[in-house]
């Protein structure tokens, strides 16, 4: 063997030592801030959710939008680890049902998320930057997109004819006799589990698209004068009728009313389908 071979055969042999040395001291032991820096700057993979890598980067993110919120107190790194883990979680359930939260959901919540800060969209986007140093689209995939990761999932879940025939049955049936003219009013006070507008016949009044959920803007975007739509939510099942529907302010308003059932087992059911998703955390204790 020529010399020049054996010197790059030690070199790589050193640096596969070099690796195994770092890899056993980052994945042994506790997590410090020096093992953080490692596996932030390189990338290394804290954990494997279903083939997908959890990184120190998502970790970072998640405790970064927890201390600028303002809703809680700051993520600890375990606790932005669980989330992350979770939120994979979710995505993963809500990926093997074909359940994930569409972009025109997402771009919905955002709008709405503009218009309840009473700002115009540039001032809105100004202060996401400043206050929070998220653009827009920082927005949408950081924040938005794992919380309606979820509510599309729970939405799925209420419309599901398998996992809650109860109400599924029920509802079809109602609709089919609200479409064939029997009393919406009249069937929304014998059925309707939404105390609000129970006695009032499901009455929701005018209301704004703004205003809706926006799985539920989402579901009514296309519905038309007279329509009878199902359409499910993150808290149940929703029989809607259109009585009539005003664009004139460039904002879609509805006059309708709705008949509502409530989900049951969703968390009991969402438990045990992330028991099924395969978990490797190569740190801690998990």
């Amino acid at each position: 063997m020529k010399p020049y071979t054996k010197n790059i055969l030690r070199i790589g042999a050193g640096i596969l030592v070099l690796l195994i040395i770092i890899g056993a001291w980052l994945y042994t032991g506790s997590l410090n801030e020096t093992k953080l820096s490692v596996f932030s700057a390189t990338g290394a993979p804290l954990g494997i959710i279903d083939y997908r890598l959890i990184t120190a980067g998502q970790v970072k993110e998640k405790m970064k939008l927890s201390a600028t919120s303002g809703v809680s107190a700051k993520l600890s790194f375990d606790q932005a680890l669980d989330a992350v883990i979770r939120d994979s979680k979710t995505l993963a359930v809500a990926q093997k049902y074909d359940a994930t939260a569409k972009s025109e959901l997402i771009n919905i919540a955002y709008e709405q998320a503009i218009v309840d800060s009473k700002q115009n969209q540039s001032d809105f986007e100004k202060n996401l930057q400043k206050e929070y140093h998220l653009s827009a689209n920082d927005f949408k995939n950081s924040v938005l997109a794992p919380l309606y990761t979820e509510i599309a999932l729970r939405s799925w879940y209420a419309q599901s004819q398998n996992l809650q025939k109860t109400n599924h049955d029920l509802m079809e049936s109602l609709q089919t006799k609200a479409q064939n003219g029997e009393n919406f009013e009249d069937l929304a006070k014998t059925y309707s589990q939404d105390e609000a507008t129970k006695q009032l016949g499901g009455n929701l009044g005018f209301i704004p698209e703004t205003k809706l959920l926006p799985e539920l803007a989402l579901a009514l975007s296309k519905a038309e004068k007279g329509n009878i739509i199902l359409a499910g939510s993150r808290t149940g099942l929703h029989l809607i009728q259109i009585n009539n529907i005003n664009d004139d302010a460039g904002t879609r308003t509805y006059d309708a009313r709705q008949i509502f059932l409530k989900t049951t087992g969703f968390n009991d059911w969402i438990n045990q389908e992330q028991q099924k998703i395969r978990q490797h955390i190569f740190i801690g204790s998990r």
